[in-house]
């Protein structure tokens, strides 16, 4: 075949392709039926452009969906998927701080760490919920431990992944032995150790130094733990709670490579812990324990269940013992407490946990005269020689105010009116009566406000309780009355609706016994931190020089001649040195008995204590808390002055 016949056959061939491809653009009409604006197909144009329209934003969307997905995952929580990704293999793992140690003022320890070890889960490692339950089941076996309430602390904690979340506590040594095989075995389990807190002197200091609890997620939430873990204690109460931040000292960390099972490989890096600083109180343990002993033994003679005692250095406003009957073991708080020790606690009609000292407010009874003997003397109304005649009482129109003794005192000068505790000198220079004015209501409570009478102290401990002092304006808007000359009459002998705490009465009688400066109280008195550095804490004087010092040595021969032939008398007698000090019988209305009150500082030339003791609806100051003082001074003497 030559060119020519190649030619013309490809000549043909192009001619029948040519005819395929014209047949196909008249079949889809690509020029004319679908160029714009012909009407016949105008309908089709527009219903061809909307599909794709569609398909083109579908496809937008589902491509911004994928960036957007991507830049969460990478960008927004990428460092948190990095973390359980590391989680698998590199933990990091806290290592506690020894806690700082209480000691009394003598640098006798109160306190000692003891471990106590604890089951713990890991979230995020635990096996399926067959296995789980076979697990809890053995758990619950050698624990003792309700399976139920196990898979209860599972549940209610399952958010917190990587953590450890304690799941038992208070485990014995020999539970750790038999759980510690098993554990090893396991994955998501593990056996911590934290250190609690023996309380060398139980009950004898359960208040003051409070107790540690375990952190909850209440206290987490609370934004003032940021830095703790389910697993950590903190205090609860008292001063362990007062110096957290002290006591606490600083966790370490440590980096761990850990298998499948959760079982560390090796350590890749630690920091140790910086440990708690050490904190010496002012709380001398020999004195508190001698008037714990000497109120429980008073009690247990009278038939009684409540009463508290403090004692504070005159001298700096040192509190070297504060004691509240009945009181508390804090070693039963000591890893966590049961529940029905916890309930009986709670249903003591006689309250336990109350801190009398600083949280309870009484009526003062007559130990609130010599703040107003002192105010009067400041006003000017009296002075130490002014005399009122007392026949037995004042007579206000139908209302007859008492003396307590029947007959009255007879003529009556300051002196007199606090040793005997006259009360018709007291309703004169409170509320006025013959030829004296009297101070009045305002007056009275503004004095009385200036020495923290109705305000806080401000001592270094979680709660304070400020007392109260009745005024018109109160009556008026609670109990809907006008106030009366009487109202005034009862306050002047700290009757009526006054309350006051033994925290502020005993810091009013260091005051008196310094000669004029109010201290704040408190029971920090030096820091000593880990390095060796130690902080000594410096008083801080609420009032100075205020009063002038005839004024206030009058009060006080007063209040020594209460010991002398007053209605302390019998504490003179036996007393190894000077004493002064003012009873009190604080009427409580009801059926119930008074409160004793007996209020004291020694020795009278040069105190270095002083003393407040109160029974609880025991009577009389002069029966019920003048015989405990007796002993202790007697003891204090040999104890504090003997051995210097």
């Amino acid at each position: 075949m030559d060119k020519k016949d190649i030619f013309k056959i490809q000549h043909e061939q192009s001619k029948k392709t040519q005819g395929v491809i014209d047949r196909t653009y008249s079949k889809y009409d690509l020029t004319e039926k679908w160029l714009p604006g012909n009407s016949q197909n105008s309908g089709k144009i527009s219903l061809n452009i909307n599909i794709l329209k569609i398909y083109y934003y579908v496809i937008v969307l589902i491509v911004s969906v994928l960036i957007g997905r991507l830049f969460f995952l990478q960008i927004i929580q990428g460092e948190s998927y990095l973390q359980a990704s590391e989680g698998n293999r590199i933990r990091t793992q806290v290592i506690e701080a020894p806690r700082g140690l209480l000691l009394d003022r003598n640098f006798k320890p109160l306190v000692r760490n003891k471990p106590f070890f604890y089951i713990a889960f890991i979230p995020a490692d635990l096996s399926t919920t067959d296995i789980l339950n076979q697990q809890l089941t053995i758990i619950s076996s050698i624990t003792d431990r309700e399976i139920d309430k196990l898979w209860e602390e599972i549940k209610k904690n399952s958010f917190y992944s990587y953590q450890s979340v304690p799941l038992v506590d208070n485990l014995t040594y020999e539970q750790v032995v038999s759980l510690k095989t098993q554990l090893d075995q396991w994955s998501g389990f593990e056996i911590g150790v934290y250190g609690n807190r023996e309380y060398l002197y139980g009950s004898y200091t359960g208040h003051i130094l409070g107790y540690l609890g375990k952190i909850t997620r209440e206290d987490l939430e609370s934004g003032l733990y940021s830095s703790y873990l389910l697993t950590d204690l903190l205090g609860k109460s008292g001063l362990e709670l007062q110096y957290e931040n002290i006591l606490r000292g600083q966790s370490g960390r440590r980096e761990v490579e850990i298998d499948v099972r959760g079982q560390i490989q090796k350590i890749i890096k630690e920091e140790e812990p910086v440990a708690g600083s050490n904190l010496v109180l002012t709380i001398d343990v020999e004195i508190q324990k001698k008037l714990v002993d000497l109120l429980a033994e008073q009690l247990q003679k009278m038939g009684k269940t409540k009463a508290s005692a403090l004692a504070i250095d005159p001298r700096n406003g040192d509190v070297l013992a504060a004691v509240s009957l009945p009181s508390y073991d804090n070693n039963l708080f000591s890893g966590t407490i049961s529940l029905v020790n916890y309930q009986n606690l709670l249903a003591d009609e006689n309250q336990p946990l109350f801190f009398r000292p600083l949280q309870g407010e009484y009526p003062s009874g007559s130990i609130f005269k010599p703040l107003l003997a002192l105010a009067a003397l400041e006003d000017g109304i009296i002075t130490p020689q002014t005399t009122v005649l007392s026949t037995g009482g004042i007579r206000v129109a139908s209302w007859f105010f008492p003396d307590w003794k029947s007959g009255g005192h007879g003529l009556t000068n300051l002196t007199k009116a606090i040793a005997e505790s006259v009360n018709t000198y007291f309703f004169a220079i409170g509320g006025g009566y013959q030829n004296i004015e009297g101070l009045g209501i305002e007056k009275i409570s503004n004095f009385a406000k200036n020495f923290y009478f109705t305000k806080q102290l401000g001592i270094d401990y979680p709660s304070e309780r400020p007392g109260f002092l009745p005024s018109k304006e109160w009556k008026e808007e609670v109990k809907k009355e006008r106030w009366y000359i009487g109202d005034t009459y009862n306050v002047s002998i700290g009757q009526g609706d006054v309350l006051i705490t033994p925290l502020q009465i005993t810091t009013f009688m260091s005051y008196l016994a310094n000669g004029g400066t109010l201290y704040r109280p408190h029971f920090l008195k030096e820091i000593h931190y880990r390095d060796g550095q130690i902080d000594f804490f410096q008083s801080e004087t609420l009032l100075k020089n205020t009063i002038e010092q005839k004024n206030i040595s009058a009060v006080r021969n007063g209040l020594r001649a209460v010991v002398e032939w007053g209605s302390a008398r019998s504490l003179n007698v036996l007393s190894p040195f000077n004493i002064a000090g003012k009873t009190g019988t604080a009427q409580v209305g009801g059926e119930k008995d008074p409160h004793g009150w007996f209020v004291s500082f020694a020795p009278y030339e040069n105190p270095t204590i002083a003393l407040t003791i109160l029974v609880e609806n025991g009577l009389g100051g002069d029966t019920a808390a003048v015989p405990v003082a007796r002993e202790f001074y007697r003891w204090y003497k040999e104890y504090y002055y003997d051995q210097q």
